[in-house]
C-alpha cells in the first residue's frame, strides 16, 4: 500500500500514516478508537515533540542573519579556535 500511494503522488508522511493505520487495523486486534487513544497518549513524549521545534529554530536562524551574527561573535570572542566558525567563515 505504501508504494502504491507513493506512485500515485501522495506525500510521504500521509503514505506512511495510511499504510501503518491500515496494517494495524488489518493485522492487529485493535479498533480504530483504541488506536486513536494510543496515538493521543503517545503525544506526551516531549522528546519527540522537540524535534520539529529544533527544525523550526534552525529555519529561523538560517533565514535571518542570526546564525551569521552568532558565528561572527564566536570568531571575534574566541578567535579561530572553533572549527565550525572557521569552516563557516570560508564560505
Amino acid at each position: 500500500m505504501l508504494l502504491g500511494l507513493m506512485i500515485l503522488g501522495v506525500s510521504m508522511d500521509f503514505s506512511l500514516d495510511l499504510s501503518s493505520v491500515n496494517a494495524i487495523l488489518l493485522f492487529g486486534n485493535k479498533s480504530l478508537a483504541s488506536l486513536a487513544g494510543h496515538i493521543f497518549d503517545s503525544m506526551e513524549h516531549y522528546t519527540l515533540m522537540i524535534i520539529p521545534f529544533f527544525i523550526l529554530a534552525s529555519s529561523f536562524l538560517s533565514k535571518g542573519s542570526a546564525a551569521q551574527c552568532l558565528v561572527d561573535f564566536a570568531i571575534d570572542s574566541i578567535g579561530c579556535g572553533l572549527k565550525m566558525a572557521c569552516q563557516w567563515r570560508q564560505y
